[in-house]
């Protein structure tokens, strides 16, 4: 009977210890997730204080400033110190294409909308007219002769930059416009440019190729996915 009962008295014990256990595993379990929604509540409020300052930096920053900045990190990620041929190579050679620091610099320029100078409406003025002349008619008719021939000739009154204006002048005095065809105009105004590149000690362009460069592209086919 003594031994029945210290049993009985034993397994209270241990009925009492281990209900004692499970309160505490109880409140530790509490205790642990409390903790971890406190931790959860403290990561977020970083996040939320990081994306705040990153909100109120982009508010403060000229959106130009913004996008060389990020043209900027991503050469230096993939390509720093390319000059614009390594840059044509690297496009050849079936890489990413990554702008030189000369295209840096005109992109810095155009994204500020500062008024041109003289080189910039230079370079710009080139492009309109090789363009037209790449997109002139194969067969013209009188007037489409005549209509080009008196722009030729406004153009180069009303061109704004004096000294560009009388050069182009005499040149079209020297070397009249072949208008009989897109070849013959496009062909004529290559020249004319190859004139000003030879006063200005730059490279000759091979008017062979000035439709692959003006109208068609390059076939090598770095201007397919433009």
């Amino acid at each position: 009977m003594d031994t029945i009962l210290i049993r009985r008295d034993f397994l209270e014990d241990e009925v009492e210890s281990w209900q004692g256990s499970l309160e505490g595993a109880e409140e530790r379990r509490e205790e642990d997730d409390e903790t971890r929604r406190r931790r959860g509540r403290a990561g977020r409020a970083r996040i939320s204080g990081w994306l705040f300052s990153i909100r109120m930096w982009l508010l403060r920053v000229e959106p130009h400033s913004f996008l060389l900045f990020l043209v900027r990190t991503w050469i230096k990620l993939g390509g720093k110190g390319l000059s614009k041929v390594e840059s044509v190579k690297k496009k050849e050679g079936g890489g990413k294409f990554v702008p030189s620091e000369e295209q840096l610099e005109e992109m810095d320029r155009a994204s500020k909308e500062c008024p041109v100078d003289k080189d910039e409406l230079g370079s710009a003025t080139w492009k309109l007219l090789h363009t037209l002349s790449v997109n002139y008619p194969d067969r013209p008719t009188v007037d489409e002769k005549e209509e080009m021939a008196q722009f030729l000739r406004l153009f180069s009154r009303l061109y704004p930059c004096p000294p560009c204006a009388e050069d182009f002048r005499q040149d079209l005095r020297s070397h009249p416009p072949q208008l009989d065809s897109s070849s013959s105009f496009a062909r004529w105004l290559c020249g004319a440019h190859n004139r000003v590149n030879a006063k200005l000690d730059k490279p000759q362009f091979d008017c062979d190729r000035v439709f692959e460069r003006w109208r068609d592209g390059w076939q090598d086919g770095r201007c397919d996915e433009l």
